[in-house]
């Protein structure tokens, strides 16, 4: 049922986003679900602090309901992922009755938004075993947006249209690593250094250790 409701959630996502129309306040109260069990329906509502879309943003626009919100829309820059990033908390919290991010204050959740990881649905909900929606899931709550789920007709594709067939992967490594947010960005710390050093060596060693160390000085 989780599935069925992020497969008409992204349908929803991508008629809006097709007009240029971000929602930026995806959460639980804002879908009504009609219907019997086995035909359930799901509407999203509520556009009211709906915007257009018009190319580069002049100034922050906060707004959306804190739990939901993508590190993006924290800093006043929601983009059309922000809108994937909010429904991504909406299935995580159905399945495992937390919020992926939490805390007492908004300094407090918004420190856990932009460097914790998530808990593993599993964790919460140990009879869950839906990898591959859980990897959905996973990649729909990815900080950059880079590594995030690129749209919602990608997202329409990786849910496979409700047919629940296996999941053809033809996306970028990352998504096969169980390596953490917090891994990455280490990893992406130690090729800096990497990088770094190289180029002190390369400073160094033609103009001498008393110019090339000024060098770098003056770098940093």
């Amino acid at each position: 049922e989780v599935r069925r409701l992020m497969i008409q959630m992204a349908q929803a996502l991508g008629h809006a986003h097709a007009r240029n129309v971000q929602h930026r306040d995806i959460k639980l109260s804002n879908i009504i679900a009609t219907g019997p069990v086995e035909q359930r329906k799901f509407v999203l509502t509520d556009f009211g602090i709906s915007r257009l879309m018009q190319g580069i943003q002049s100034s922050k626009q906060t707004a959306g309901t804190w739990f939901y919100m993508s590190p993006e829309q924290l800093r006043g820059r929601p983009v059309k992922q922000s809108d994937l990033w909010s429904l991504g908390v909406v299935a995580y919290r159905l399945l495992t009755g937390c919020f992926p991010f939490e805390g007492r204050t908004h300094e407090e959740l918004s420190h856990a938004v932009l460097y914790q990881d998530p808990v593993p649905v599993q964790k919460h909900l140990p009879t869950f075993d839906d990898a591959e929606l859980e990897h959905i899931i996973r990649d729909l709550l990815e900080k950059h947006l880079t590594e995030r789920t690129s749209s919602a007709p990608d997202l329409l594709r990786q849910l496979d249209a409700g047919q629940h067939m296996t999941l053809v992967r033809d996306r970028q490594a990352h998504v096969h690593s169980p390596q953490t947010w917090k891994q990455r960005e280490r990893r992406r710390i130690r090729i800096a250094w990497i990088g770094f050093w190289c180029c002190a060596i390369l400073m160094i060693v033609p103009l001498g250790p008393v110019i090339g160390t000024t060098g770098l000085l003056a770098v940093l």
